[in-house]
């Protein structure tokens, strides 16, 4: 049975393979966290998939995905860890008992 790649090297060739899908399939934060969240159980790792909403500078509405481990914000880019502080969390999957 082959061994699953690094989990960093995964996120990098899933933000590879959806950078190069066509409209409407691009990247978004969404199906990133949900093809990530996927292929983190697959490999036995415990993982969440969380969303959240906060509002912008505007008062526009803005929407977020992405995993935590062991309750960190995981395989997202340093500049977005720090973003998700300010998001309201809405929906986490599993959900916490």
């Amino acid at each position: 049975m082959a061994s699953s790649p690094p989990d960093v090297i995964a996120a990098q060739w899933v933000d590879v393979a959806l950078s190069r899908l066509p409209r409407p399939w691009t990247r978004t934060c969404l199906r990133r966290a949900a093809v990530l969240y996927y292929l983190m159980r697959a490999a036995g790792r415990r993982v969440d998939l969380c969303i959240g909403v906060r509002r912008d500078e505007h008062g526009a509405l803005l929407a977020h995905a992405w995993l935590l481990r062991d309750e960190e914000v995981y395989l997202e880019p340093e500049a977005t860890r720090t973003q998700v502080a300010g998001y309201s969390l809405i929906a986490r999957f599993p959900q916490p008992h």
